[in-house]
């Protein structure tokens, strides 16, 4: 069972990727690479409905929005491929449908729904990103995105419709006991996303740097180590420290989320820099 919640946090990640091909990211006035270009428009023509369209909206319906997205959809959805799961993008009247359905079936438990609660609210800020460019481009009143989750046999574990006024999640049935599905420490953890945290590492080859992912109690590790010795001045932490703080949202939000997976208390993040012979050039240990 613990190897379904590893699938989940692919579901999780699935989603928030996904959404990325609508206007995350960009500033505001100005179109994201996902946004409907006019390079894009050319090659997906706005369908011809009969329908008079407001003079600033590009597609009459959910369905077109879609169809114009069709081939960076599919781009993305293949580099996921052997996630667990199969997904759908549809429209359900104005609502933009993420449907993800596992391969294997996965028990609901009270950790599964706290899981999906804390990262849906993690990552609001894309989603509404998402809504507001479906409010700019389709001629619709009502925009909407709805994630659902659901076992092969068709049976809910999770969707959330969200709207620019809120959210609204609903649960399926709870089938197992919460607190049996927790990984019981950190260590256990680590261990069961050893393939996961390969697959990280290899992307560091040819970086200038190794690294090493592993458990000091309740704190997860990430150690970098140059590959050759480095001098940082006291401008260079500092750089490294306002990046760091930057990202320190990320951070507590995968401590939340560890919270929900691990059976344990004051779970942390440590963030390490070394060189070669072990000396360190910098560290920082974030709590949430």
């Amino acid at each position: 069972m613990k190897k379904k919640f590893l699938a989940m946090v692919a579901g999780i990640c699935l989603a928030v990727a996904v959404t990325s091909f609508t206007g995350c990211g960009s500033k505001e006035g100005e179109p994201s690479s996902g946004s409907v270009s006019k390079e894009n428009e050319e090659k997906n023509p706005t369908p011809t409905t009969g329908k008079l369209l407001s003079s600033d909206k590009l597609f009459s319906n959910v369905d077109e929005y879609i169809e114009a997205q069709k081939d960076q959809i599919d781009e993305m959805l293949k580099s996921y491929e052997d996630s667990g799961m199969t997904m759908e993008i549809s429209s359900e009247g104005e609502t933009l449908l993420y449907r993800y359905i596992y391969d294997d079936p996965m028990e609901v438990t009270q950790a599964v729904l706290d899981y999906f609660d804390s990262s849906i609210s993690d990552y609001r800020k894309q989603f509404d990103s998402v809504i507001a460019e479906m409010e700019r481009v389709i001629d619709i009143e009502n925009p909407a995105v709805e994630l659902r989750y659901e076992n092969p046999d068709g049976t809910l574990i999770y969707s959330c419709l969200l709207t620019k006024d809120g959210e609204k999640p609903t649960y399926g049935e709870i089938t197992t006991d919460s607190e049996s599905e927790k990984f019981a420490s950190m260590q256990e953890y680590v261990d069961s996303q050893k393939e996961i945290f390969d697959e990280t590492l290899k992307q560091l080859e040819g970086s200038g740097m190794s690294m090493k992912i592993y458990a000091e109690g309740n704190t997860l590790v990430y150690h970098y180590i140059y590959d050759n010795p480095v001098e940082v001045s006291e401008e260079d932490l500092a750089e490294m420290e306002t990046t760091l703080t930057g990202s320190k949202e990320q951070f507590q939000t995968l401590i939340r989320q560890l919270e929900t997976l691990i059976d344990a208390d004051d779970i942390a993040i440590k963030i390490l820099y070394e060189n070669p012979d072990g000396s360190e050039v910098y560290s920082t240990t974030i709590t949430k």
